[in-house]
């Protein structure tokens, strides 16, 4: 099988957000926000697991992103199912997809800078480069992958902020912890007292803060007033 090797940076480039996007464009956005690795985060303080080739969307967030109408869209998956490429799962007015054959649209990264048809969808192992000034090539590893996403649907929706800002801050976190120390950290200030009491920082500062590594305390259990 061939490939086109994609850089994920062409998902934020102003041309690909061009909108309104064509259907094209739009399967390669599902594919593309696809779990790679399973996750989970939280819709209504209830968890939500999501496996590998997974992705957990609203129309309303689909149609923001593709400059569709919420019709066109519900038109486009139903379609996109009936074609076999993919099946959806209602979870509490959000739908669950799956990507069929999600395994057929990725490649392994080899130590050696190249890839071949087959992937276990993790990014373990090391690639080489160049090292400036000396002969020869020196290994690195890999740079980490999170799920900013799943993170920022995890996050108390009133104190989100700026997506840009909050991704750009989650993806200089990846530098200090993994995905799942983070997605952990958020999903325990969710259910805190702090967040209950109205108190929750904006999503970059949090992330800025390294505030994962934090112990919060959970929200009180309060029960009927007395007369």
């Amino acid at each position: 099988m061939s490939y086109i090797y994609i850089e994920r940076k062409l998902f934020s480039h102003p041309m690909w957000n061009d909108k309104p996007f064509a259907r094209g464009q739009a399967w390669i956005d599902l594919i593309q926000l696809a779990q790679f690795r399973p996750s989970y985060f939280f819709i209504r303080k209830l968890r939500v697991d999501v496996g590998r080739g997974q992705l957990c969307r609203s129309q309303e967030e689909l149609g923001q992103r593709w400059g569709w109408g919420r019709r066109k869209v519900a038109a486009y998956i139903a379609s996109v199912a009936k074609e076999g490429l993919i099946t959806v799962k209602a979870h509490d007015r959000i739908g669950v997809i799956t990507i069929c054959n999600y395994e057929s649209y990725q490649v392994k990264r080899t130590t050696d800078g190249t890839t071949d048809d087959t992937t276990d969808g993790t990014t373990e192992g090391t690639y080489k480069k160049e090292s400036k000034g000396r002969k020869g090539r020196k290994e690195y590893p890999l740079p980490p992958e999170g799920n900013f996403e799943a993170a920022w649907l995890s996050y108390p929706r009133q104190r989100r902020g700026d997506k840009e800002k909050a991704q750009f801050a989650y993806s200089r976190a990846l530098k200090k912890a993994t995905g799942d120390e983070i997605q952990t950290g958020i999903a325990s200030y969710a259910a805190s007292e702090e967040v209950a009491k109205g108190f929750a920082k904006g999503m970059a500062a949090w992330l800025n803060d390294s505030r994962w590594t934090n112990q919060y305390a959970a929200k009180k259990q309060r029960g009927p007033a007395l007369c």
